[in-house]
């Protein structure tokens, strides 16, 4: 029999078909499988990419090759996950951005090129209640006019912005709650007269860290609302020419609360501006600020505090507070208003206070002082551990109006900085703020996120020294073996 025969015989036709019958259940399950991935998958949402430049036309699809000519164009029409890329030049929009991200698909304003490059005067993410706008990001532009955040969970990043900042929800009433926005790694400059950044009392958890932030004559920093975190920023030059110019300023005449704010591991040096003002009358809930792991070098105006919680902990006020009695000021203002005034329930421990104040070789000031109301008055005010004393060139003399404030205290005595006089303030192992602090429970790092204690206990100031790195050794009976 061959071939042919044997296909088209009975018997081929019957093998056959009982070969296709034992091939169906496996094909059904297959069918069932293909079904599965088909119903049961999650929807992927396709982002895309819209390009924007000088060259461009709005009537183009926004591709590389067809870019559009504003961002408000491409704001007006991306949808979550999207990203749009500026091209360089100067676009001179305010740019109004009314559509939000998601939390898995943010949408991202890029520049596309050095940063300098790419400018435009503004961005307003969202506006008034209700129309809050949220996961946006805005990325490597170059400002005039500052950039306002009305919504949650928005970040502005690798940005320049000259003459105004960040604001966040900062209308008391009118703008929409806003929490976890950042601001991080950009360069704020050239501001005058005028509030650089500031977030409103229906803020919170929101975070300005690694900025750097010079010339200036306004305050650098209003902080309204809870949770928030200032950290690992470099304030510099910020000038007293009229204005009262401040690092931080809070106040309650809006009614506006403020409290649980930290202020961590920031750099603020060489302006005659104050470090802060934080005074009122007891009409809103202005509380417990916790400033640790800061240097304050050169910077000529005090702080003044009239609320209860603030709390210094491991900070260096090096030659600060020179137009008053010294950088801490506890001012005790008349209550007329719900909430306590005062600064009740205050801790200052581990803080260095060098060659501070007016007389900043004086015998008298150049630590914490009273004003308004004396000491006594104040309820749970503790501090103990700090080191005190008169300036370098005065060889960190003892300061005779700190003998017996404190327990635990030092009162002069080089601290042994590395180079004091290059702006080294870390401390070298023969400090004699090396294990002289006290462990605080609030927190575990120093300055550089070194952890707390490296010895027997906290060191004073900013810095925990860690020990001097060994140098690596010579490796021995070491054989280099070439092919």
């Amino acid at each position: 029999m061959n071939l042919y025969t044997f296909y088209t015989s009975k018997s081929a036709k019957f093998l056959i078909k009982k070969k296709l019958l034992c091939l169906q259940p496996i094909f059904y399950l297959f069918l069932l499988m293909v079904c599965s991935v088909i119903f049961l998958s999650p929807v992927v949402s396709l982002s895309a990419t819209y390009y924007v430049s000088l060259t461009g036309n709005d009537s183009n699809p926004g591709t590389e090759a067809q870019p559009l000519r504003t961002i408000q164009k491409a704001a007006n029409i991306v949808e979550p996950g999207d990203t749009v890329l500026v091209k360089p030049g100067d676009y001179g929009e305010n740019v109004s951005i009314m559509r939000s991200g998601s939390a898995g698909a943010p949408i991202i304003f890029k520049g596309d090129g050095p940063v300098e490059t790419i400018k435009t005067k503004s961005f307003s993410v969202g506006s008034w209640d209700p129309n809050a706008v949220h996961y946006i990001t805005i990325d490597n532009f170059m400002t005039s006019g500052g950039i306002g955040l009305y919504g949650s969970y928005n970040i502005v990043q690798n940005c320049i912005m000259e003459g105004y900042g960040v604001g966040i929800s900062w209308h008391p009433t009118a703008h929409p709650p806003a929490t976890g926005c950042v601001v991080r790694n950009n360069i704020m400059r050239n501001f005058g007269d005028v509030v650089l950044n500031n977030t409103g009392t229906k803020t919170t958890d929101c975070i300005f860290e690694n900025n750097i932030i010079y010339n200036g004559t306004g305050d650098v920093w209003r902080l309204f609302g809870s949770g928030h975190i200032i950290r690992n920023n470099e304030v510099y030059d910020l000038r007293e020419e009229g204005w009262h110019a401040d690092i931080f300023q809070v106040y309650d005449s809006n009614l506006e609360r403020s409290y649980d704010i930290i202020v961590e591991n920031n750099y603020f040096h060489d302006s005659t501006g104050s470090m802060c003002m934080m005074l009122g009358n007891g009409y809103s809930e202005i509380r417990d600020w916790t400033f640790r792991n800061n240097i304050f070098y050169n910077v000529g105006g005090v702080c003044q505090v009239g609320w209860p919680g603030f709390k210094f902990y491991n900070n260096h006020f090096l030659e600060s507070g020179k137009n008053t009695a010294g950088p801490l000021l506890f001012r005790y203002y008349e209550q007329r208003g719900e909430y306590p005034v005062g600064g009740h329930r205050t801790r200052i421990f581990n803080n260095f206070f060098i060659g501070s104040s007016s007389s900043p070789d004086g015998d008298g000031i150049g630590w914490y002082h009273f004003a308004d109301r004396p000491r006594d008055i104040l309820t749970d005010f503790q501090a103990d551990y700090n080191y005190v004393t008169k300036t370098p060139t005065a060889n960190y003399a003892s300061k005779s109006g700190f003998s017996g404030q404190e327990t635990h205290g030092i009162n002069g005595g080089d601290p042994k900085f590395v180079d004091y006089s290059n702006k080294d303030f870390q401390i070298k192992k023969t400090s004699p703020a090396i294990d002289a602090g006290t462990s605080i429970s609030s927190f575990n790092y120093d300055k550089i996120g070194i952890l707390r204690p490296q010895g027997a206990g906290w060191d004073i100031g900013a810095y925990e020294y860690k020990g001097e790195s060994a140098s690596p050794s010579q490796p021995r009976n070491l054989r280099i073996i070439t092919n």
